[in-house]
């Protein structure tokens, strides 16, 4: 605890400053203030993530699901992302849906999106959700549609 009361702020004041420089602090008030977040521990969840994309006319289509597999053990360490998903399709239909609904909430109405999703049994107790910028250079070429983009991507062996 001694440590991260020393190096904690040194760390701090990197962001402090960008925040100072960027961030609207009258609106944001709280960018700079030394705060927390603490949540819960969730447990016995397992993690998936889809991802998928809207075309130009606001239609979704789903590209990946994927099953975050962990480490043997007790901690929750992630070792492999699998791809496609092992779940069964009725799972993956009530999954997917769940996660277009984040998305559509989030108001992404184009580009690429992707989910991950904490799921225990039916429910989902966490999701984290961003638009998906790794495939950012695609909607630069508004001559070509992603879907066809896509299939031409290197695929990594």
């Amino acid at each position: 605890m001694e440590k991260l009361r020393a190096e904690l702020p040194l760390l701090l004041q990197l962001f402090n400053r960008f925040f100072e420089r960027y961030v609207d602090l009258d609106k944001y008030p709280l960018a700079t203030e030394n705060i927390m977040v603490v949540e819960e521990l969730v447990e016995d969840a397992e993690q998936h993530c889809i991802e998928g994309w809207f075309d130009s006319k606001g239609n979704p289509y789903f590209w990946a699901e994927s099953d975050q597999i962990y480490y043997p053990g007790d901690r929750k360490s992630i070792d492999v992302y699998t791809t496609p998903s092992l779940l069964p399709r009725d799972v993956l239909d009530k999954i997917e849906e769940y996660a277009l609904q984040i998305v559509k909430n989030h108001k992404i109405k184009r580009g690429f999106w992707n989910v991950e999703i904490w799921r225990i049994g039916d429910s989902f107790p966490e999701i984290h959700q961003r638009a998906g910028t790794i495939r950012e250079k695609l909607l630069l070429q508004p001559e070509k549609s992603p879907e066809t983009t896509l299939l031409k991507q290197p695929v990594l062996q």
